[in-house]
């Protein structure tokens, strides 16, 4: 797939493989940074992005802002 430049800006990389685990957590950690709800929606897949969380890479604000999310989908699958 690829993934605007608006979204992942930072790099001439623009083509990912969204079955590749290493691709999936770079697009994730753009699109949680850089996207609007509307990118998030298209892009992220929540039940990979709770199972990739803990190994995934992310700016500490993002991973502040997104933490309570992911531990309230957690407790709920509990």
């Amino acid at each position: 797939m690829r993934l605007p430049r608006r979204l992942f800006w930072s790099a001439a990389r623009d083509e990912f493989d969204l079955a590749d685990a290493d691709d999936r957590a770079e697009v994730y950690a753009a699109v949680l940074a850089e996207g609007e709800p509307d990118d998030i929606e298209e892009y992220v897949d929540g039940v990979l992005l709770v199972a990739m969380w803990d190994t995934m890479w992310l700016p500490p604000p993002v991973r502040s802002a997104w933490q309570p999310v992911i531990d309230s989908v957690r407790g709920r699958a509990a």
